[in-house]
């Protein structure tokens, strides 16, 4: 899942209903505020720019989670 402006919180809410597998990318926790959902898997998919803080930040939000990441 990517966090662009056509998805919807209730698109994820059925995912974490059926309990589905699923994939979360680059800065998809800006939208955890209004849903249930987190993936089973975190992806940070460009790492290029790597000396921007908020992606530091980020893959440490993410790691904290309990879910794998990879970068």
């Amino acid at each position: 899942m990517g966090n662009g402006p056509s998805l919807k919180p209730w698109q994820l809410d059925r995912i974490h209903q059926n309990n589905d597998r699923s994939y979360g990318v680059n800065r998809i926790h800006l939208i955890y505020d209004q849903t249930k959902w987190r993936p089973s898997v975190w992806v940070l998919a460009d790492f290029s720019n790597s000396s921007v803080p908020v992606y530091k930040d980020d893959i440490a939000f993410h790691s904290r989670q309990g879910y794998p990441c990879y970068v």
